[in-house]
């Protein structure tokens, strides 16, 4: 397909050259090689052409017809032509049919014309010396129209220059295009009309075992670089059977979809080009579902904080109020009343218990560690899980090590980590139906390390899936009823302490996890080791107290209890009005709570600091919620004595003797 020129006329030099011009700024095969035959078609009679391209990856063709060309002599033109050009290419003629669609060519009507002479031009397109295709035209006069013209394998010569260009192009764009996909961290599967796969990358290939859940599903081979989904019924597999029966929208369409697996994926599904043809990104979001539900429990979690703060002071009150009068009555009653008397105060104190666990668990907790018994943190967990184990049957056994087990830890995070221990316990044995008891030990190993175990009797771990478990968002249940963080949380919390935490099971036989943290002998905080001391009372006996708490309950009571003790007790409710008292006398002690409407306790003590600095030290302040972040740093800065609602008259009163035997806390 070489001519230099030769032969060449000046007629054929303007079809030349406005081929060259129409062609400089073409960017694809189609338009190229629609401009080959509209401007061939001015100088040379021909009925029909056609040009096919078959090279690597890349596959199409296109028939130009006169507009007088029946369709039966069309359809026979194009199936020829087709049979011819795919017997040397690697598709099949089916294929090669597909690729192809048909033009007309831009000439005025002049009837069909069919005789028994059939002229043909083949004229064969090469890229890098390789064969690339072909380009066929044909002629149905009585003369041959490609005798002695030149021109045709002139023109054919530029557009196989143009042609090398474009598919060198090409093969550079879709080699970029394969390395994206190659690195994506999506699936994609590009699927045609029948539902098999032409192409899919890595991380596809990758996702198909927990996107294609059934038992011996995945792809299976279905030709040269062609997959379907074999044996399967599964949620991806009836989505693209949706997807098959009914019309994609222009804009596409989304899906998520959730499988047996407990994994969840979206899917973005589009149309191709290609009649029927579609492509489904698919990218798992499991993690992410998982850290957006995480997200919204915080959000819960630190509305309900600031809910059970208010909870917190409505009823603290009300118990400090039932706390007082059980002590004033309990002098007065018979050895019978005063074991009810007892049992309602145990009552009102497991409450206040409970209130704090609340606040503890709805809110924040620091990252401090102190020196700390382990064996009443472990007790305290199970305590607070003991009423959620019983109504699932599941018992519980305590072997705790005798004596105190000296560690460093944060106590609110390890019950943090034991409460996560025994939901799991108790999960599994309720799931399951197998097993019946949680057992807690802890004892001290030679090695100076504090041992604590958590065992159980159910159905144990699997051994595919142990080695996993302490993995972020790794999760044995369906979405919404795990996180998959717990175990990966206990074991940051533990190593954080500079513990460790391991786990053995065996299958229908129970699960143990056992806790390894360094021992600190003896020592204990000095401020979680003060015990109760004697004091005498008549200390306190000519001193003057200014009470402050909005609720007129709380204010009545206790005055009423510490009058007897101390020379005078002056109760107000309104803070402002308390303010103005202490501007105009020294009192010995000023008990102030924290919460209160209006000038609150904090605003109270910063302004009574600035105006009478010297009664900083005689305030003890009172508070329903000393576990808000808030007011814990406050009273830390402070140093000021502090009591939590309720609380007992005798820690009243001790309290204010511990902080008048201290030096210059009181005047002289």
């Amino acid at each position: 397909m070489t001519t230099n020129g030769k032969g060449l006329n000046e007629t054929h030099l303007p079809v030349l050259y406005n081929f060259a011009r129409a062609i400089s700024a073409v960017f694809d095969i189609q338009t190229l090689m629609t401009h080959f035959f509209n401007i061939l078609k001015t100088a040379v009679d021909f009925d029909a052409g056609a040009y096919f391209v078959c090279h690597e990856n890349h596959l199409e063709g296109r028939v130009y017809v006169k507009g007088g060309m029946d369709k039966a002599q069309t359809d026979e033109f194009t199936a020829a032509f087709s049979k011819k050009v795919t017997g040397s290419c690697r598709c099949s003629v089916e294929e090669g049919l597909r690729a192809m669609g048909l033009s007309y060519l831009m000439d005025r009507y002049d009837g069909a014309r069919k005789s028994a002479q059939v002229h043909r031009r083949d004229l064969e397109l090469k890229y890098m010396g390789s064969p690339a295709g072909v380009i066929t035209i044909v002629s149905y006069a009585e003369k041959d129209p490609f005798e002695d013209t030149p021109v045709v394998e002139a023109m054919a010569e530029h557009a196989n220059a143009v042609l090398e260009g474009l598919l060198t192009h090409m093969f550079a764009e879709e080699k970029k295009l394969a390395d994206i996909l190659m690195n994506m961290s999506e699936g994609v599967y590009i699927i045609d009309g029948n539902g098999v796969c032409n192409a899919v990358n890595p991380k596809g290939l990758e996702m198909v075992r927990d996107l294609c859940d059934c038992e011996g599903a995945g792809f299976e081979q279905a030709g040269a670089e062609r997959w379907v989904f074999a044996g399967c019924d599964c949620e991806f597999t009836r989505c693209v059977k949706r997807i098959r029966e009914s019309a994609l929208p222009e804009n596409g369409r989304h899906e998520e979809i959730k499988t047996a697996r407990n994994r969840v994926f979206t899917l973005s599904i589009s149309a191709l080009l290609e009649k029927g043809g579609y492509i489904i990104v698919a990218k798992d979001v499991t993690e992410e579902r998982l850290m957006q539900k995480r997200m919204m429990l915080s959000s819960k979690l630190a509305s309900l904080g600031e809910m059970a703060a208010g909870v917190a002071h409505e009823i603290n009150n009300p118990l400090q109020a039932i706390l007082c009068n059980i002590e004033l009555i309990d002098g007065e009653t018979n050895e019978s009343g005063h074991r009810r008397l007892k049992r309602v105060r145990d009552g009102v104190l497991r409450i206040k218990t409970i209130i704090k666990d609340l606040l503890i668990f709805a809110r924040e907790q620091t990252t401090e560690t102190e020196n700390a018994d382990l064996n009443p943190v472990i007790e305290k967990s199970l305590e607070i899980l003991k009423h959620q184990l019983r109504m699932v049957n599941v018992s519980t056994a305590l072997d705790l090590f005798p004596k105190p087990m000296i560690v460093k830890i944060n106590r609110n995070m390890f019950q943090q980590v034991m409460i996560n221990l025994l939901q799991n316990a108790r999960d599994a044995m309720e799931e399951s139906g197998t097993g019946s008891t949680v057992t807690i030990r802890s004892r001290l190993a030679p090695g100076k390390e504090a041992i604590v175990e958590v065992s159980d009797d159910g159905p144990g771990i699997p051994e595919k899936i142990i080695d996993r478990i302490f993995d972020p968002f790794f999760t044995t249940k369906d979405v919404g009823k795990g996180t998959g963080l717990g175990l990966s949380v206990s074991r940051k919390i533990i190593e954080g302490m500079g513990g460790s935490i391991t786990v053995t099971s065996s299958v229908g036989k129970g699960t143990v996890f056992q806790m390894s943290i360094p021992h600190q002998g003896a020592v204990i905080d000095e401020r979680r080791a003060r015990k109760r001391r004697e004091y005498d009372y008549s200390i306190i006996r000519e001193k003057s107290i200014l009470m402050v708490d909005d609720d007129e309950e709380v204010l009545r009571i206790v005055s009423e209890a510490v009058r007897p003790r101390v020379a005078s007790v002056d109760p107000v409710r309104v803070s402002t009005e308390a303010f103005e008292r202490i501007m105009e006398k020294d009192y010995d002690f000023i008990l102030l709570d924290i919460k209160m409407p209006g000038m609150d306790g904090i605003e109270f003590f910063t302004k009574m600091a600035d105006a009478r600095p010297h009664l900083a030290g005689r305030v003890i302040f009172m508070t329903g919620d000393i576990e808000s972040g808030k007011t814990a740093e406050f009273l830390r800065l402070t140093g000021c004595r502090y009591l939590a609602k309720p609380f007992a008259i005798s820690e009243l009163l001790d309290a204010v003797c511990e902080v008048t035997l201290k030096k210059g806390a009181v005047k002289g």
